[in-house]
């Protein structure tokens, strides 16, 4: 906590991630959180890939970060701890909601109108 930037932060690749992050994935996610609790179905699809994303991510940075440091790339011990801890509790919560999503899912969809109409008139 010197006040500064970490060393191996470039300006390549975060200015376009902090862009898509705010101009994307934030709107997206609270559509799709607004969406889920109204119970309207586009929220229910939105919502799936996006939590897929979050869980996703943990494994990515870990990744990412083990083959990084065996190019020879050296961390402290925040640079690794930091993102890893962060993205797993993010991945915890996000495997949670996703689960809990898909058990949401009935197992049939409801009958059209047509179908229902069909199913009232021969009977």
């Amino acid at each position: 906590m010197q006040g500064t930037a970490p060393d191996l932060l470039d300006v390549y690749s975060t200015p376009v991630t902090y862009a898509l992050d705010l101009a994307v994935i934030t709107p997206a996610a609270a559509l799709a959180g607004l969406l889920v609790r109204r119970h309207n179905p586009l929220g229910y699809l939105l919502a799936g890939p996006l939590l897929v994303t979050i869980v996703l991510l943990l494994p990515t940075i870990a990744l990412s970060t083990a083959l990084q440091s065996a190019a020879g790339i050296s961390f402290t011990a925040a640079e690794v701890v930091g993102p890893i801890a962060g993205f797993g509790i993010l991945g915890v919560i996000g495997a949670w909601l996703l689960v809990r999503l898909l058990r949401a899912v009935p197992a049939t969809a409801p009958p059209t109108t047509s179908e229902a109409r069909d199913v009232h008139l021969h009977v």
